[in-house]
């Protein structure tokens, strides 16, 4: 599928304990989109910020960092910090809790986390965590952009089910690809400045649902950064059986 017109969404905007700014792509009633993703969210946490907790069961957590630092915890005893530029994977296995929270030597924490729908048959029984640097995530340069390859294309990063997540900065009009493959189904989100991308303007926390095989062209209308997270989709009987995230106390979520 080349150029055509898509229709932009707007991420859901709220703010936990008057300090967190959360931008909620999904779960959305009003998006069709794959319903390998449980969940995702960008968020921006001042240092003050409290930890984040939740649990999680047959699911996966990543974690991405545009700026800042991050310091995350969970019930197997496991401590890691993620810094800018930095990627962090926790697999739930059977039942896991989970904490973040901001590093206060950084002014502000700005990421995106995604929390994947994993069936029983391919989840794991045991939970796993593994963290990256920047210099560890593959990227390319391309005349005025910039690609971090996330999970896929050369990541050392991977998923239980086949997942690409790239983050793509754009100079001011300077292009870009982005490119869903042909069994997946996704989403390009702007998380920062403007962007012209299938016939459509999208600004700062607006994104379009990408069906498979999509080839488009992005366009920086300012400095700005896109997003692409794509996974295949789930057989309506494994989604019903799949993971779960739930929110214990206030944080991120």
């Amino acid at each position: 599928m080349n150029e055509t017109n898509f229709t932009r969404h707007r991420a859901v905007e709220f703010t936990r304990n008057n300090v967190i700014q959360i931008k909620r792509l999904l779960p959305n009633d009003k998006v069709g989109a794959c319903n390998v993703f449980l969940l995702i969210e960008e968020f921006i946490a001042p240092r003050n910020a409290m930890a984040t907790e939740a649990k999680l069961s047959n699911s996966e957590v990543f974690c991405y960092l545009f700026e800042g630092a991050l310091l995350q915890s969970n019930s197997t005893g496991s401590v890691n910090i993620i810094e800018e530029g930095g990627a962090y994977h926790l697999v739930s296995g059977k039942g896991l809790e989970y904490w973040y929270m901001p590093i206060a030597d950084h002014a502000v924490c700005h990421g995106i986390q995604i929390c994947l729908n994993v069936p029983p048959s391919q989840a794991k029984s045991d939970p796993q965590q593994d963290s990256w640097r920047e210099v560890q995530l593959p990227e390319t340069h391309n005349k005025g952009s910039t690609t971090h390859y996330i999970v896929g294309d050369g990541s050392p990063v991977s998923a239980a089910i086949p997942l690409l997540l790239q983050d793509t900065t754009i100079r001011s009009q300077a292009h870009t690809f982005v490119a869903v493959p042909e069994n997946m189904q996704g989403l390009a989100y702007c998380y920062r400045g403007r962007i012209e991308i299938g016939g459509a303007v999208m600004e700062r926390g607006e994104f379009i649902v990408l069906p498979h095989h999509t080839e488009l062209v992005a366009s920086g209308l300012s400095e700005s950064g896109i997003m692409l997270l794509a996974g295949v989709p789930l057989r309506a009987a494994d989604a019903k059986k799949a993971g779960s995230i739930k929110h214990v106390s206030t944080g991120f979520y």
